[in-house]
């Protein structure tokens, strides 16, 4: 009974082991992209940016084959004389995988979550002179703020595998406040896994034979020996 009960503990500890790819589920996922945010509707009260273009981080921890959450942050940045800005959006959001487009490493999505604003401006020391042709001092200066996510994200996109450490990926979001649609955010971009995506074995070119690839467990066997068989 004892070595029964020690061949499922060894079972159990076997498959909790298995790497997240063997499970089922994507990788982890590191991205960086370009995008441009666009703005739309008449709703200018409600501004979420400007519309320069930004650069894009983000980072994706699957939960399940079909769902990942993730965090992403734009940042773009301006400067003008004295005055250097930098501003972008922080967003939280779900991406769901359409299971019934993904074939040969390409899968649709959609994605929806919340999003919020920061900007930080600086102000350096100079003299500059007024529109009546007065001279003015500059003190340096720095200000900024970050807003509570109140805008919501949805949207969806595409990607595409290209190796085994390398995807290319393309977003289309909306973002609203109160159902009011705000600006659009569009982005282009690669995803790099931690681990690599799953995928067909490289091509033979040497022609030399493979040694067959090792499963993590045999389910038949693990069940047998969980019943006392040989």
């Amino acid at each position: 009974m004892v070595r029964r009960v020690w061949r499922c503990l060894s079972v159990i500890l076997l498959f909790s082991a298995t790497p997240a790819s063997a499970q089922g589920l994507p990788p982890v996922e590191f991205g960086i992209a370009l995008g441009q945010l666009l703005q739309v509707g008449p709703y200018n009260e409600f501004s979420i940016g400007s519309d320069r273009r930004a650069g894009d981080l983000r980072v994706t921890f699957p939960f399940s084959p079909r769902f990942s959450l993730e965090g992403l942050i734009t940042v773009s940045g301006e400067s003008f004389g004295a005055f250097a800005g930098t501003e972008g959006l922080y967003i939280a959001q779900v991406k769901q995988r359409l299971q019934g487009t993904a074939r040969s490493g390409f899968h649709a999505f959609v994605t929806y979550g919340a999003a919020g604003h920061f900007e930080h401006f600086r102000q350096k020391e100079a003299d500059v002179v007024s529109p009546d042709g007065q001279l003015l001092h500059l003190k340096k200066q720095s200000f900024g703020h970050i807003d509570a996510p109140m805008w919501t994200v949805v949207g969806g996109g595409v990607q595409q595998t290209l190796a085994r450490h390398l995807a290319i990926r393309l977003d289309a979001q909306l973002v609203t406040i109160l159902f009011l649609p705000v600006a659009a955010r569009l982005s282009a971009g690669v995803s790099i896994p931690l681990g690599r995506y799953p995928g067909p074995r490289p091509a033979n070119l040497m022609g030399f034979p493979r040694a067959p690839r090792a499963l993590p467990f045999d389910t038949l066997r693990a069940s047998r020996a969980c019943r006392g068989r040989r």
